[in-house]
């Protein structure tokens, strides 16, 4: 299944922010409901409901990795068993950690 859970490192426990999927039109990402009642940080601002569909990656998942132009990416693909550039399986793999904030990625079983 093509489903990443994304989730917040909180200091005492991992707090479910949404699903990010990968479908054949693009992308979807859905806020979890019990994330939306309890906080106030969101990704995207809410306008009908709390899913949202794009035809390729979204801004802020896409800067969580390494940029596909970057001269040494062929290195970095191996490094994680890939082939060619896939930015979903990528975030999949490096699950999408960055050193500036405690959201990372884990794949749906």
């Amino acid at each position: 299944m093509n489903e990443l859970r994304v989730v917040h490192n909180g200091k005492k426990e991992k707090i479910t922010v949404g699903y990010l999927k990968k479908i054949p039109e693009g992308y979807v990402f859905e806020y979890d409901e019990n994330y939306l009642k309890n906080n106030k940080k969101i990704f995207f601002a809410k306008s009908k409901g709390n899913k949202f569909i794009n035809n390729k990656m979204f801004a802020f998942f896409k800067s969580r990795l390494p940029d596909e132009k970057r001269p040494d990416i062929q290195e970095i693909l191996k490094s994680y068993g890939l082939k060619e550039y896939d930015d979903f399986e990528l975030l999949a793999r490096t699950k999408g950690k960055i050193m500036t904030d405690n959201y990372e990625f884990e794949k749906m079983k």
